[in-house]
């Protein structure tokens, strides 16, 4: 396999002892490891360009502790960018404070950095998903929230694979998504108390009621109909000529006993984390989300424009780790 087809991550540590171990794991696991001078990369990242992951170490740079809020930035401007911190020494994150363990999907010591290949299984989806799709509907599901919701913040997290059926919360919607290039459901869902709650404390433009139950199903039901018609109008091929596979249909089971829903597919599904905060920084509700291509793929004719990893690399930005 050609370095052309590996993910490409951006590698961001200085210790001159553990880089030839790290292009080794990048070798063995289909990666390609590029670099960047420490006072260009935020530019770098600013500018769209797709990359499958980020390595950093948390002593990156001359400054103590600079690692760890440089990975804060990355994360803050790319959630869409799954970010691995090599520690000195410790085994996870839980002495970090929140934000920083919400910046970093996984961390690592360099004598376990093979301990990471299952979790680039799940969050390195580049080779299923292009990242400005994944990013696009990041976009149009904040925008959407925003639209929805009033006073508050919202958070994205690094987005991941799951192959499970398992779904969160008792509310669930469902809508199809069909062009030239794919065919499947957005699903969105919630959970149903934490977004009453949300209704009773007016964080919404729904005026509380007795039972909340229809507000609720309306607010839901708004989201995923803003989110599925920017994607129509981002994504979609309005042409008619993509017709001909809509006979196609599998069954969608719901298992309400165990919380589960399949669609028949293997196929890895694309997952989306948002959290809802109040301006106190205190957590009001998650909303899950997930795009399920299982009748028809070709991410091959995604068409949107994007930047290029290899115009960075022959202008001298990126350079091969």
């Amino acid at each position: 396999m050609s370095n052309d087809e590996f993910s490409k991550v951006l590698i961001q540590d200085n210790n001159p002892d553990y880089l030839d171990k790290i292009k080794s794991f990048c070798d063995s696991n289909e990666l390609t490891g590029l670099k960047a001078r420490a006072d260009n990369v935020m530019e770098i990242l600013e500018s769209n360009v797709d990359l499958s992951a980020i390595f950093i170490s948390e002593d990156f740079g001359d400054i103590p502790q600079w690692g760890l809020r440089l990975g804060k930035r990355m994360h803050l401007i790319r959630p869409d960018i799954p970010i691995f911190l090599r520690r000195n020494t410790a085994l996870d994150m839980s002495d970090l404070d929140v934000e920083s363990q919400s910046a970093f999907c996984a961390s690592y010591t360099m004598d376990l950095i093979d301990d990471l290949k299952p979790t680039l299984s799940q969050y390195i989806f580049s080779l299923y998903y292009p990242n400005k799709l994944v990013r696009g509907i990041q976009e149009l599901t904040e925008e959407a929230l925003n639209s929805q919701f009033k006073d508050i913040n919202v958070e994205s997290s690094t987005p991941f694979l799951v192959r499970e059926n398992l779904i969160y919360g008792e509310m669930l919607s469902l809508i199809p998504l069909d062009s030239s290039w794919c065919r499947g459901y957005l699903l969105v869902n919630t959970d149903k108390e934490a977004l009453t709650k949300m209704i009773e404390n007016n964080f919404t433009g729904f005026k509380p009621t007795q039972n909340s139950i229809n507000e609720v199903n309306g607010i839901l039901s708004e989201i995923t109909n803003l989110v599925w018609g920017g994607f129509r109008v981002r994504y979609v091929d309005d042409s008619g000529e993509h017709n001909s596979h809509e006979s196609v249909q599998v069954p969608i089971v719901i298992d309400h006993t165990e919380n589960s829903i399949s669609f028949g597919s293997e196929a890895p599904q694309l997952c989306f984390k948002y959290t809802l905060f109040d301006k106190n920084n205190s957590k009001l509700v998650e909303i899950f989300q997930r795009m399920i291509f299982h009748l028809h793929w070709m991410p091959e004719l995604f068409t949107e424009n994007k930047i290029l990893v290899d115009e960075l690399i022959d202008s001298g930005e990126l350079e091969f780790f």
